[in-house]
């Protein structure tokens, strides 16, 4: 039984990755962003980076005071970054 388990959650996860690898999303990462006067980041994966804003804006209420810098990730291999800060 647990065989038969681990095929359709592998299964599923080939699944995944073909519709991620046709939609052809990206992770799009603001550093320095400035939403209201106070320092962070902010993330969206989306087709480009009008949808990635659109997403955003969309979540956060808002109109955003600084973008900041702007990383565009592929989501087609690895990869980490951290994030350090605090008062």
């Amino acid at each position: 039984m647990l065989i038969g388990v681990g095929i359709v959650c592998f299964v599923d996860v080939v699944l995944v990755w073909r519709m991620v690898m046709k939609s052809k999303l990206k992770l799009f990462i603001w550093t320095d962003f400035e939403p209201n006067y106070s320092g962070g980041l902010a993330f969206a994966i989306a087709k480009d980076e009008a949808d990635a804003k659109k997403l955003i804006r969309e979540e956060h209420g808002f109109e955003i005071r600084d973008w900041g810098t702007l990383e565009i990730r592929s989501l087609c291999y690895r990869f980490a970054q951290s994030v350090g800060g605090g008062a």
